[in-house]
Parts: C-alpha cells; structure tokens; sequence
C-alpha cells in the first residue's frame, strides 16, 4: 500500500491511497479531500491537483475503507510509518513488512534507501520519473518484498522461536526445589491441623494431684489426734491409778 500526500494549515495528509493485493491488482485507489485546508497540493509529486480532488472521497471514509481492507492482514510497503500516520491507523507490528527497514535493503551504514533506487538497483525498473503514482509505488514495494519473502518470514519465524524457547527456559528456571516443597506441604499440614484443633473444643484438665495431697494432709491430722486422744487416755488411768494407791494408805 502507498499513500500519496498534500499539505495542510497543520501539516501532511493523505491526498491519494492506495492497495494492491499479493498479486498487484488494484484493490483499492482514491483520491481524498484532507479535513484541513490545503496549502500545497505537491503537484509535481504527489500528483494530485485540485480538479481530481473534486470528486475526492472525505477522509472520514478514505479511513473507514482502507482500514477495513488492511484488517487482520500482512501490509507490504516502503516507509509505511508515514503512510500509517497520515491515515491516523495503528496496523499490529507482527503484521508489517516495510522493505526500507529490511536489511538488505539498507545501505552499509544502515540508513534507509529511497524506493526508486531500490526498484533500480534490484528489480532493474525506474519508477517516479515525473508525480509519484501511489498504484506503482505499491507495486515497486512489493515486488521488493516477494524477491526476499522466504528469507524474511523465515527470520521472523526464528525469531518466534527463539522468543518462546527464551520464555519457556526462563519459568522453567524458576521450579521450585523439593525441600521448599515439603516446607510449603508441612506449612499447609501445620495451618489445617490449627484449624482442627481451633474447631476442637477443648477439654480442661482435671488437678487431681491437689486433692490426693489434701486427703493424704486429712488422714495425718486424723491419725495425729488419734494418738494425742491414747495419750491422754493413758495418762489420766495412771493419774487415777495413783490417787486410789495413796488414798488406800
């Protein structure tokens, strides 16, 4: 896809866009009148002049037509970052191919190389020799694409690879080791066997050994005063005894 542009009171808009398909077949190409006023319609590049703007779709539609044409698919095209911005579109990375971000494509200090020297360099065709024509831009881009198609969806496939390999290595590195395990079972064995024993009501112990002790104190006392009592039995016999042997003399 190509978008062909003119300038406004506030900057550059889409003046023509257009789509080809995998093919080159013309799937969509209109000219479109900007919201903003124009003040440099570019006519010696752009192409656009104001006599095809009459019949001009809004850019209101232009927007609403490409975008659902480019829904869900693979876009092919030569710094597409500007047509993309022109067309206020947001397209998924993982689904745009722009030949001037291609390596090959680039020059040895990794700059990017206009689109007619690249068609001339390597497809041996010259383009843009009078106004840009956004059909044979759109074709020049991909035909620039289908010469390293293999190569480069072949890298991007790699790279997938390598991305889910990466992330499955790094949360295999995180397993966690047997001993936190049993830690984190016995944790869990310790937390339900507090919940058991919080559910359980608990039984108070009886003090047993308090009341043997006061029995056992009890049985001393009584055998204690049992034997003062003999004592003082005897006693009082052996008084009485010897009170009747002096009354007797």
């Amino acid at each position: 896809m190509d978008c062909e542009m003119v300038e406004t009171e506030e900057g550059d808009a889409v003046g023509r866009a257009s789509i080809v398909n995998y093919n080159g077949k013309i799937v969509y190409d209109k000219f479109v009148k900007p919201e903003k006023r124009i003040v440099d319609y570019r006519s010696s590049i752009s192409g656009v002049t104001p006599e095809r703007l009459k019949t001009a779709v809004t850019f209101a539609q232009c927007r609403e037509e490409v975008t659902k044409i480019m829904a869900g698919k693979i876009i092919i095209g030569h710094s597409l970052k500007s047509d993309l911005k022109v067309l206020n579109y947001e397209h998924p990375k993982h689904l745009i191919r722009d030949v001037s971000k291609y390596k090959k494509y680039r020059d040895k200090s990794g700059n990017k190389i206009g689109l007619r020297v690249l068609t001339d360099t390597f497809l041996q065709k010259v383009i843009q020799e009078g106004a840009h024509d956004s059909i044979e831009d759109s074709r020049a881009g991909l035909a620039l694409y289908r010469e390293v198609e293999k190569d480069w969806e072949n890298q991007i496939k790699q790279k997938k690879h390598f991305q889910k390999r990466s992330i499955g290595e790094m949360f295999g590195s995180f397993k966690p080791d047997a001993s936190e395990e049993k830690k984190t079972e016995a944790g869990k064995e310790a937390k339900a066997d507090g919940k058991a024993k919080v559910n359980t009501p608990v039984k108070m112990p009886v003090k047993t050994e308090g009341k043997k002790a006061e029995k056992k104190e009890e049985k001393k006392a009584e055998k204690k005063a049992e034997k003062y009592e003999k004592k003082s039995a005897k006693k009082e016999k052996t008084a009485e005894s010897k009170s009747e042997k002096k009354t007797e003399k």
